[in-house]
């Protein structure tokens, strides 16, 4: 063999003497290429055709209800759908996401999932693959989960100031008897 020529378009003819990579927009290419021997024997041209994906995607998490957002974070329960959404996505093949919850086994996104486990903090770790193995950065996002209901209290005195109104209890009062409750939640 004493060369190879390639070209991109057919016409222009290059000797290959090294690797190369693809360069441009993102969309199909084609390379053209054959060998020429010592005697200046030709082969036919050979075609390879190429999609240019420079672009890794971009995924986004989203909850159902129910959830609540405060300054010491995003709270959820059991039953919150979890949802993965391309943001921007492979222009050519299949685009993959991937999560995993407190760093157990990656599992392929399929649809919304919900949180499963013990209450308190969970980490949610995500990302997004397209064909050509263009993958974004990964994500991560800490979540409460809280499935436990807060309890309210009757707090009012009884009359002669001892004791508590209960749940079952009765009391007399008149317009002008404060009546208050108590509250406690150990989580949102």
């Amino acid at each position: 063999l004493a060369q190879i020529l390639y070209s991109f378009d057919g016409k222009s003819w290059q000797e290959y003497t090294a690797p190369f990579t693809l360069t441009g927009p993102d969309g199909p290419y084609k390379v053209f290429y054959y060998g020429v021997d010592h005697l200046g024997n030709t082969e036919a041209v050979t075609t390879l055709s190429f999609l240019l994906d420079n672009q890794p995607p971009q995924t986004a998490i989203s909850f159902g209800d129910p959830n609540y957002l405060n300054e010491v974070g995003q709270w959820i329960t059991s039953k919150t759908s979890i949802t993965l959404d391309l943001l921007a996505s492979s222009t050519y093949g299949e685009t993959k996401t991937y999560y995993t919850i407190d760093g157990g086994r990656w599992r392929r996104y399929n649809g919304p999932f919900t949180l499963a486990g013990a209450e308190g903090p969970h980490v949610i770790a995500y990302y997004s693959q397209n064909a050509s193995g263009n993958a974004e950065d990964v994500k991560a996002i800490t979540v409460f989960k809280d499935d436990v209901p807060p309890t309210t209290r009757g707090a009012q005195p009884l009359p002669g100031g001892t004791g508590s109104v209960t749940p079952d209890s009765v009391v007399e009062v008149t317009e002008e008897t404060p009546v208050q409750t108590t509250s406690q939640d150990n989580a949102s």
